[in-house]
């Protein structure tokens, strides 16, 4: 296990990547609104303090490089922790609640979402249930759900985007 980094160390280190750690948790902010910047900045720093151990033994590597997929993977992660298991999950799921909220007040919202799959085609309703953990299924990325189907996860995300066009237009 490697040593603790001193403190003054790990401030130097984090002052000298703030502006890199800004930028990734802007950018992750504005992706999932319902997540605070304060908690990503703070997320990547802990990707920078985590990460920086590990680059010492790697040649061929610029620091910053190393840093910026470190913190670009801690930040994705971290958003797709929080944002899967909140009962009414950010980004997508939310439009999806949005397109859901339109229908009779009698409803409750998966009485609504339900509805509102049934409209889709077969694969689409598997797709959706799958990724947010619909009808009894654990919610599953885009990754997983590819390797399971046997396409490449960027089908699988174009499959997703169309599909939650049709339950727009048809809501």
């Amino acid at each position: 296990m490697p040593e603790p980094m001193p403190k003054s160390q790990m401030e130097s280190l984090l002052h000298e990547y703030r502006r890199m750690i800004l930028r990734l948790a802007t950018l992750f902010h504005r992706r999932y609104r319902g997540l605070e910047l304060d908690d990503l900045i703070s997320e990547g720093q802990i990707a920078v303090i985590v990460a920086f151990p590990g680059y010492r033994g790697l040649q061929n590597a610029r620091l910053s490089t190393y840093l910026f997929q470190s913190i670009y993977y801690h930040l994705r992660n971290y958003t797709n922790r929080e944002c899967r298991f909140e009962a009414h999950s950010i980004g997508d799921a939310t439009q999806l609640e949005a397109i859901a909220a339109g229908g009779e007040a009698q409803y409750d919202l998966v009485d609504r979402v339900e509805r509102l799959l049934d409209r889709l085609p077969v694969r689409w309703q598997q797709l959706m249930c799958a990724y947010y953990g619909l009808r009894e299924q654990t919610p599953q990325t885009f990754r997983e759900i590819a390797a399971e189907w046997g396409i490449s996860p960027q089908r699988v995300e174009q499959l997703h985007r169309r599909a939650l066009m049709r339950l727009r237009q048809s809501s």
